[in-house]
């Protein structure tokens, strides 16, 4: 997840820059800023995709195709004599 927040706070900026330039009728430094925000944005993305689907995994137990037959889901706290 910090990754992901640090990739958008970069493309934000970079994203930033690109405005400024294009508004200052730098075209070509613009074109290479806004690129290059855009790859940033794509990978925050990708890496935001990421952190879901490790949280979703990481949140429960799967029992899909386990044979529990003779399962015991209960501790017994007390010995048995």
């Amino acid at each position: 997840m910090a990754g992901t927040l640090a990739g958008y706070g970069f493309a934000f900026l970079v994203g930033t820059s690109a405005i400024a330039f294009l508004s200052g009728q730098k075209l070509s430094l613009g074109v290479v800023w806004s690129c290059l925000s855009v790859s940033f944005l794509w990978l925050t993305m990708h890496s935001l995709i990421l952190a879901v689907r490790e949280i979703r995994d990481f949140s429960g137990t799967c029992f899909r195709g386990a044979d529990l037959t003779n399962a015991v889901f209960e501790s017994n706290l007390r010995e048995k004599s």
